[in-house]
C-alpha cells in the first residue's frame, strides 16, 4: 500500500486515484477560472502551503539535476508554478474588484469562501479607497 506524508493510503486505479497536490490545484484553478462563476470557489486551507511547498522541492530537484533531466524537471517546475499563480492571480483580482465595487457604492459586500489573507486585504483595500473618495468628494 502507498502512503502520503499524512499516512493516509493513496488509492490508484485505472478507475480512481486519491488526487495529489497538483491535482487539485488544477481543479481549483480551473473552476476559479470558469467565466460564468461570480464569487469565489471554496478553498482548501491547506493547499497553497502543500502546492508553495512541493514547488519550493520541485526547484531544488532541478538546481540539483543533472543536465539530461534538469531540462523537464524546470518545465514541469515552470508549469506547477504557473498554475499557483493563474490561482493566485485569479483570486486577488475578484477580490480587488469586489472591493472597489464596494468602496465605489458604499456598500458592504459579503464574499463569501475568502481565506483569512484575502479578507484582510479586501478590507484594507476598501478602508483605502473610501480615504481616498473622501479627500475626492470633500
Amino acid at each position: 500500500m502507498i502512503i502520503n506524508d499524512q499516512g493516509l493510503p493513496i488509492a490508484k486505479s485505472r478507475y480512481y486515484h486519491t488526487p495529489s497536490v497538483r491535482d487539485r490545484l488544477n481543479d481549483a484553478r480551473r473552476a476559479e477560472m470558469e467565466p460564468d462563476h461570480a464569487g469565489l470557489c471554496v478553498l482548501d486551507t491547506g493547499l497553497i502551503e502543500q502546492a508553495t511547498k512541493e514547488i519550493a522541492e520541485l526547484g531544488e530537484a532541478v538546481r540539483k539535476a543533472d543536465r539530461f533531466t534538469r531540462d523537464r524537471l524546470d518545465d514541469e517546475w515552470k508549469s506547477y508554478q504557473g498554475a499557483l499563480d493563474d490561482l493566485l492571480w485569479e483570486r486577488l483580482e475578484r477580490v480587488t474588484d469586489a472591493a472597489f465595487d464596494s468602496a465605489s457604492c458604499n456598500i458592504t459586500m459579503d464574499m463569501p469562501n475568502m481565506t483569512e489573507d484575502e479578507k484582510i486585504a479586501f478590507n484594507k483595500i476598501i478602508d483605502a479607497l473610501r480615504v481616498a473618495y473622501k479627500g475626492v468628494t470633500a
